[in-house]
């Protein structure tokens, strides 16, 4: 797992901060710091976003539909 961390004060990606892999730092030097000089326990949630096969599902349901 990777972290991420977040030079904004939020974000749209709540499955990633609950997840503990993206950590909100916003402008603050010192919590940029601290981010990187806290060891991490990286969570697994599985694949947070689908498997990588949306497209394909969205085309055979589009020609199920015809």
């Amino acid at each position: 797992e990777k972290c991420c961390l977040t030079t904004r004060t939020e974000t749209e990606w709540v499955e990633l901060l609950e997840s503990g892999n993206n950590i909100l730092v916003a402008y603050d030097v010192s919590k940029i710091l601290s981010a990187f000089n806290t060891p991490r326990n990286f969570k697994s949630f599985g694949k947070l976003y689908g498997d990588g096969n949306a497209s394909g599902l969205i085309i055979n349901a589009l020609i199920a539909a015809t």
